[in-house]
């Protein structure tokens, strides 16, 4: 008859007519000693456990001669008892992955190792920051952000990490530049914020191209005038959005960025060829003026505003020379009169009005001024 009791499988055998004994049921060979409780193994009289509790129940239990200790028979922190058994030194406890004791820390070591008994020795890249916990160690430190394993900071809200300034702070307030999506917002030794260009773009905001593709067939038949070379994602993303070339197929030659391009959509492909923005063929059909096309046109309309100044300062100089001819002031006599008249007639003398045209005014109004007009008429230049 078998049956269960308190969990523990016995098995009950007939001592006599009118009594049972229960013995109990050990589920693993129990060596040089007795099962003396279900799954518990008892050494024999001389003989020692030679297993650690807890154990598998799968495992055998080998009991092992006890033979007194020495010095010479302890292992590593042992010292011999007065019982015979080599026993751990103070402040260590047994080796649970191999022979010997290892020293003990309590509170356990966090981050460090326990290298003498309540000393705990920490790893590499952590400091202590009590006698069993060490923290990890940032070297550029941790402003505005939690240093959570060495040289890895992770920020705060509202604050990013600087990954282009070895020497400046690890975490900083967004960018506060326009970048364009053709670039990345940096920040400099200075730390100055600045975009950084993908490959294929310029300008302080990285939105000028300074590459156009033109693309064509496989078997286009003029391939063999390219070279093809090999594509990587760098060239793949200015493949995409750089824009396009216009009638510049002339400027291909074996030095040209030529690239295989897989259409997704018809899984056919393509030749994508880089050329320099800089190209006459591009900047002629570039859609509104460039940068230099500006420039030229400011300077243009510099030079017509000067030249309409000064045309118009001359014109105004010689209309007040001719009202000086017409304001002369009243003769007294006829002499005098034709004295002025000679005066004004020769203060005029250069301008560009024809010099006969002031000599027959002259005429006229000098005989009909003074008798003398024919001696005076003479004396005119």
């Amino acid at each position: 008859m078998i049956f269960i009791r308190n969990k523990a499988t016995v098995i009950i055998q007939n001592i006599s007519d009118d009594e049972n004994y229960c013995k109990p049921v050990c589920d693993f060979k129990c060596i040089e000693g007795k099962c003396t409780a279900p799954n518990v193994c008892t050494c024999n009289d001389g003989y020692l456990p030679s297993w650690t509790e807890p154990q598998n129940n799968s495992d055998d239990r080998i009991c092992t001669e006890f033979r007194p200790c020495n010095a010479l028979s302890c292992k590593v922190n042992e010292r011999c008892d007065i019982s015979g058994s080599c026993v751990c030194n103070h402040g260590y406890v047994k080796n649970a992955f191999g022979e010997g004791c290892v020293s003990s820390c309590t509170p356990p070591c966090i981050n460090s190792n326990c290298t003498e008994p309540n000393y705990c020795t920490c790893n590499a890249g952590f400091t202590p920051r009590n006698e069993s916990f060490c923290e990890p160690i940032c070297k550029r430190g941790c402003q505005n952000g939690d240093c959570i394993s060495p040289d890895h900071c992770i920020c705060h809200k509202d604050f990013v990490q600087n990954v282009y300034n070895d020497s400046g702070p690890h975490c900083i307030s967004p960018c506060t530049r326009n970048c364009s999506r053709h670039s990345e917002c940096v920040i400099d030794h200075n730390l100055d914020y600045k975009c950084e260009c993908h490959f294929g773009w310029t300008g302080e905001d990285c939105d000028q191209p300074s590459m156009c593709v033109t693309t064509m067939a496989f078997d286009y038949h003029d391939i063999n005038r390219i070279t093809i070379r090999d594509t990587n994602s760098t060239i793949m993303q200015i493949l995409k959005s750089a824009p396009n070339c216009y009638q510049c197929d002339n400027s291909l030659n074996k030095d040209t960025l030529c690239y295989i391009i897989h259409s997704d959509k018809d899984n056919t492909i393509f030749v994508g060829c880089l050329l320099s923005t800089e190209l006459p063929c591009y900047i002629t059909h570039y859609k509104g003026p460039t940068i230099s096309t500006k420039k030229v046109w400011f300077f243009v309309t510099i030079a017509i505003l000067i030249i309409g100044l000064t045309v118009a300062a001359f014109v105004m100089y010689h209309k007040r020379q001719k009202i000086k001819l017409i304001d002369l002031p009243p003769a007294k006599s006829a002499d005098d009169k034709t004295a002025k008249l000679h005066f004004a007639i020769r203060s005029n003398s250069n301008r560009s009005e024809p010099p006969q045209r002031y000599a027959d005014i002259s005429r006229c109004l000098y005989f009909s001024l003074s008798p003398n007009a024919n001696r005076l008429w003479r004396d005119l230049p």
